[in-house]
């Protein structure tokens, strides 16, 4: 499995794009890149299957409409599904004149466990409620997408906006350091990381 990592816009947000190793299926992971610049982007994308959503702060959801509007699947836990279409929720209300928002998403629900297929290969939803109540990580073979619940330098996401939860986001840390050490973290914002090193901070 492929991972394509993707830094734009104003609120520092990561995006990124997960294909399978032939490049015949890419999945878009909070994106802030259109859909016609992710295809831009990604070398040989053919197809955009869907959109995996970490959480619903606007921040992770800055280009969805677009994806919307090409009838491109979004997939998100249930707990944070009204945040697509709720400004006070999502937190677009707090910093934006305009929500931001995604209405008419053709949408999935993804719970802990469940298993994505990209290609011939596999991601694993794994539910790490906290930053907000419906936040999850991908987890893949090498690599883990943890949004904004673990970031570099031993750093987690905040939890002072709707449905944060302090004492579960560290339980949702414990979770993702008793991962593979070897795995690299790619998380909402700031670099990518490793477990094993984010293990010295906890």
């Amino acid at each position: 499995m492929k991972i394509y990592s993707f830094h734009k816009g104003g609120y520092a947000s990561n995006s990124y794009a997960v294909c399978d190793d032939d490049m015949k299926v890419c999945f878009a992971v909070d994106p802030a890149l259109t859909p016609a610049e992710m295809r831009a982007a990604v070398p040989s994308l053919s197809e955009i299957k869907g959109v995996l959503l970490t959480h619903g702060h606007f921040d992770h959801i800055l280009s969805l409409a677009s994806y919307v509007s090409e009838d491109i699947p979004v997939y998100i836990h249930p707990n944070d599904m009204d945040m697509l279409t709720d400004g006070y929720k999502n937190a677009s209300s707090l910093v934006s004149i305009t929500p931001i928002t995604a209405y008419g998403a053709s949408v999935n629900e993804v719970l802990d466990g469940q298993k994505i297929a990209i290609g011939d290969e596999k991601i694993t939803v794994m539910h790490t409620p906290g930053h907000t109540a419906g936040s999850v990580c991908y987890l893949a073979d090498s690599f883990v997408i943890t949004g904004d619940t673990v970031f570099a330098f031993g750093d987690r996401g905040r939890t002072d906006l709707y449905s944060g939860n302090e004492a579960e986001i560290y339980r949702s840390v414990e979770r993702i350091l008793a991962l593979d050490g070897e795995l690299t973290v790619y998380s909402g914002h700031g670099p990518k990381t490793k477990i094993t090193d984010e293990r010295k901070y906890y």
